[in-house]
């Protein structure tokens, strides 16, 4: 009989990697500025989420990753959302998250005013809500991706090459403000500059030819050489699905601690920032 010579996989990659957004994709945008000439707060120092004044001014924190760094045909197989708190000098009760908006926000990310990015378009909410005990300078806040919900990664890689995450915070009647490190200052309001490591990081773990591993099964007792009438079916493999473990991910920990960027006026100290993250809340 011929000699029948196995195809063999295709080739296996895996890498983590770990995106930054660009200075002036990063910050947030209050409804009430007294910077009249921009329509955002991008490129500020500080992300804020929440709520100031007497319920008139809430404000949203805004980042954006540019996934040109993640290959087209690569399959993800984890990524998650990191951001390292500032300040919890105005915060009170309430629950924070974040979230990945519509693909149709990312191309205009940088022009978007307040009423763009308050009434845009949900994806989904990516990982948990946060409470306040969660929300403490020097903290990492991670917000991972569930599996279902890596598809749209993936999409936003082939479609825009770009993720356009929101981040929510509770709007009552009085301040209530969270604040993490956007890790940019682009309009140079700081004593000194920000530490880039201190910013937000999406991390994604990702694999290149990952095939499916021939494992037979059988399911039935093979038909005898002399068929018989009534004679049982014959074994069939099935393929099973063995994909490999994701390569370990390394976390950046900022290595300086800026003053924040307030968009109102506080009126007390704001608390020195731990130099290293404390803990990790809502890890994947």
């Amino acid at each position: 009989p011929p000699t029948v010579t196995p195809t063999p996989p295709p080739a296996q990659s895996f890498d983590t990697i770990t995106l930054r957004p660009a200075p002036a994709d990063v910050g947030y945008v209050p409804k009430v500025s007294a910077q009249r000439d921009r329509k955002n707060h991008l490129g500020y120092a500080s992300i804020y989420a929440g709520m100031w004044g007497r319920g008139d001014n809430p404000h949203y924190g805004m980042i954006q990753f540019d996934l040109s760094e993640i290959p087209a045909e690569a399959n993800i197989l984890d990524a998650r959302v990191e951001l390292i708190g500032q300040t919890n000098e105005f915060l009170k009760t309430g629950e924070w998250k974040v979230v990945l908006l519509d693909e149709q926000i990312d191309a205009g990310w940088r022009d978007a005013t307040f009423t763009t990015v308050s009434t845009a378009a949900i994806a989904a909410q990516i990982g948990p809500s946060l409470e306040e005990i969660d929300l403490l300078p020097g903290r990492r806040n991670t917000f991972g991706f569930a599996p279902v919900q890596l598809p749209l990664l993936e999409a936003r890689v082939d479609r825009t090459g770009r993720a356009s995450f929101r981040v929510d915070g509770p709007l009552p009647d009085e301040n209530n403000l969270a604040a993490w490190h956007s890790g940019v200052d682009v309009y140079n309001r700081e004593p000194s500059p920000p530490d880039p490591a201190s910013g937000p990081a999406l991390v994604v773990s990702y694999a290149i030819g990952l095939a499916a591993t021939l494992t037979p099964v059988p399911t039935a007792t093979p038909t005898p050489t002399s068929p018989t009438p009534g004679g049982g079916p014959t074994a069939t493999p099935s393929a099973t699905l063995t994909p490999p473990s994701p390569n370990a991910t390394i976390s950046a920990v900022p290595s300086s601690s800026p003053t924040p960027s307030v968009s109102p006026t506080p009126s007390a100290t704001v608390p020195p920032v731990a130099r290293t993250a404390t803990a990790v809340a809502g890890a994947t």
